[in-house]
């Protein structure tokens, strides 16, 4: 099972039911940009945003991931969408964080075998869960996850003032998914810089406690500019689920419209040797799928997956552990050689 590419199609719902001092939404949100999640509502039905990306219209099954500004299981229309896709043939991922007992509950109807081509990550927003009195809550809807037969992953944001509580974090996260979670680099939204008090390097040695390998290889890439030929655009893309306006990546500009007219041929054009960015501070899934081809250190499956030494299960289910440990380019066929 390989995904012929990876669609991050933004939500257009800015809510959240949590409010993390780190959240770069709301840093954003502070300055009035919106990103690629632009819009607050859906122009289109989900019935035509399913037709547009069919596995026809894309040329193969796609790796979907749905992710809004605010939490993305909130939107009424969520699970619709979900479950769309997965009857289409596609294998979706959804940023979430974890909370929404009833959505999950909803997810869980859907046929089984279509929930095997869904996958979780669970972002661990440890003081705020601790603040609404939700720790239980969040690893409950985990193991409701592993009861679905769907994939998770657990993250966390490594701010500045959770360093006191580095051992209850691996203690507690140990005892509920028996392994420690993923770490991710906190990042201001205007400059993509570390958002700390300290430099890469001493932020590094702290953090690494963790042993994330999804942690490792942000760091290693971390503040590099990026002057290779990028198929971002061919292999990977961002969409406004609100009105369908496709980018090949960020700073890149509206490429086109993938809703409008589904008579039209989605475009897959790579960015090639034209980054826009500082450094591809989103390196976890555009350069782990292969968008730059001489960086191939580990697949997506290494910066998702752990195994939980209390069960000796995988995070992972075996349909996405298959299908996050290749490339794009064994899909299309591409090789080095066709570089324009």
């Amino acid at each position: 099972m390989i995904a012929k590419n990876y669609i991050d199609l933004g939500i257009p719902y800015h809510a959240c039911n949590l409010n993390c001092h780190y959240c770069y939404v709301g840093q954003r949100e502070d300055k009035g940009g919106r990103g690629h999640t632009s819009e607050t509502e859906l122009r289109y039905s989900i019935p035509h945003m399913i037709k547009a990306l069919s596995v026809e219209r894309l040329g193969g099954k796609s790796i979907i991931n749905l992710c809004a500004p605010g939490e993305t299981l909130l939107p009424s229309y969520i699970v619709e969408l979900i479950r769309g896709f997965l009857e289409e043939g596609h294998y979706v991922t959804i940023v979430t964080n974890a909370t929404l007992t009833e959505r999950f509950k909803e997810i869980a109807l859907i046929d089984r075998k279509l929930l095997e081509r869904l996958f979780f990550k669970c972002s661990f927003h440890f003081l705020e869960l601790k603040r609404k009195g939700l720790m239980d809550t969040y690893f409950q809807n985990i193991q409701l996850i592993r009861m679905m037969g769907a994939s998770f992953s657990v993250e966390f944001c490594a701010s500045d003032n959770l360093e006191e509580y580095i051992d209850e974090i691996k203690d507690i996260c140990m005892k509920e998914v028996g392994a420690y979670p993923h770490v991710v680099l906190p990042r201001t939204d205007d400059t993509k810089e570390l958002m700390s008090k300290h430099t890469l390097s001493q932020f590094n040695e702290i953090w690494s406690v963790f042993d994330s390998p999804l942690f490792d290889f942000r760091v290693k890439y971390w503040g590099e500019e990026r002057t290779e030929f990028c198929r971002a655009g061919q292999y990977e893309f961002l969409l406004n689920g609100g009105n369908g306006n496709c980018s090949k990546c960020y700073k890149q500009g509206v490429s086109q419209n993938i809703f409008e007219n589904l008579d039209k041929p989605i475009i897959f054009e790579p960015v090639g040797f034209k980054c826009k960015m500082p450094h591809c501070f989103n390196a976890h899934f555009f350069l782990t799928f292969g968008c730059i081809e001489e960086i191939n250190d580990v697949t997506y499956a290494e910066v998702r997956d752990r195994i939980d030494i209390n069960t000796g299960e995988h995070w992972l289910n075996p349909t996405m552990l298959e299908v996050f440990s290749h490339r794009f380019n064994e899909f299309n066929g591409r090789t080095t050689n066709d570089k324009v």
